[in-house]
């Protein structure tokens, strides 16, 4: 609490007092600079990621109030010429965050708010497989086939094709992404394939694991009798 008075005798003042509240009192022919405080949010206040806050300042100056310019952690979010004295934070990421507003009057004097301090939590860890690659799938011998996957998490996340073989699941080499292309297709490609997805929540590696996709490689006709030959005499032909 800050009290300034121009008085040369005894001075009384009653009050209650209010978190981050001044009280100036201008004496003839002084000036004493803005009051201001942040009155929204509280400080202590723990938010979670991805958000938007309005912050919001109360300004008393006896002279005419220019411009009030909101800072998070010393950097400029807004600026206000005019009150509503507020400011449409969207936060830079998960951390915390010193809140302040500088309000600045006509004869050029200004006053810094006390800090609100504000905690931005990362979004909740969410991590699964929302679309699964195509349970069944017929190509033929030179034809292109693709599986993709879709996750549902904010987070960035690696992928490993594999493929089911007599000796267990081999890992395909430069298939790292959601979707897995073959073409030209051959018969080796036949068989079931899965993706592993991978995420990181904190310092815990979560992975995750495809249904199957099975790919039948449809073979192309071949000739299993010949046509034979016959002969023909040629001539009139009498009933």
């Amino acid at each position: 609490m800050q009290i300034a008075s121009q008085g040369s005798g005894l001075t009384t003042f009653n009050a209650m007092v209010a978190d981050d509240f001044i009280l100036t009192t201008n004496g003839p022919g002084t000036n004493f600079p803005p009051a201001i405080a942040i009155t929204s949010p509280v400080s202590g206040l723990d938010v979670i990621s991805p958000v938007t806050l309005t912050v919001a300042a109360a300004v008393a100056d006896k002279a005419a109030v220019t411009s009030v310019v909101f800072y998070a952690n010393g950097v400029p979010i807004a600026t206000n010429t005019g009150s509503p004295y507020t400011a449409q934070w969207t936060n830079s990421g998960a951390g915390g965050y010193a809140l302040t507003a500088v309000a600045q009057d006509k004869n050029g004097l200004s006053r810094t708010s006390p800090v609100v301090n504000v905690t931005v939590l990362p979004p909740a860890f969410s991590f699964a497989i929302v679309t699964e690659p195509a349970a069944n799938t017929t190509a033929k011998v030179g034809s292109s086939v693709s599986f993709s996957v879709a996750t549902s998490v904010t987070y960035p996340v690696t992928y490993q094709w594999y493929q089911a073989t007599q000796n267990g699941s081999n890992a395909l080499a430069g298939q790292t992404e959601s979707t897995l292309i073959l073409f030209p297709v051959t018969n080796g490609n036949a068989g079931s394939y899965t993706v592993v997805a991978s995420s990181m929540n904190g310092t815990t590696n979560v992975t995750l694991t495809s249904t199957p996709a099975v790919l039948t490689v449809a073979q192309p006709p071949v000739i299993t009798t010949q046509p034979q030959g016959r002969r023909w005499r040629s001539g009139p032909m009498w009933c």
